[in-house]
């Protein structure tokens, strides 16, 4: 199910975000697109890994946050 691919216009859905927004991921490496016949797709896998925080340092990498925080006591 994770490879399952699903519309750009449903991935920016279930993500909250633009089209645009979809592809500014897509040139900084965060979210792979799936081209097929002129139309783009997303893995299932990659829009749930992002409906996790996502953070852009400096240079533009991505990274996700973790479900967990350590703590410093």
């Amino acid at each position: 199910m994770e490879d399952r691919l699903v519309p750009d216009a449903r991935a920016a859905d279930a993500l909250g975000v633009t089209l645009m927004t979809l592809w500014r991921w897509t040139r900084k490496g965060v979210l792979p697109v799936v081209r097929i016949s002129n139309r783009n797709y997303r893995r299932v896998g990659d829009v749930r890994r992002l409906q996790r925080p996502v953070f852009l340092d400096g240079d533009g990498v991505a990274s996700v946050a973790d479900q967990e925080v350590a703590d410093d006591r």
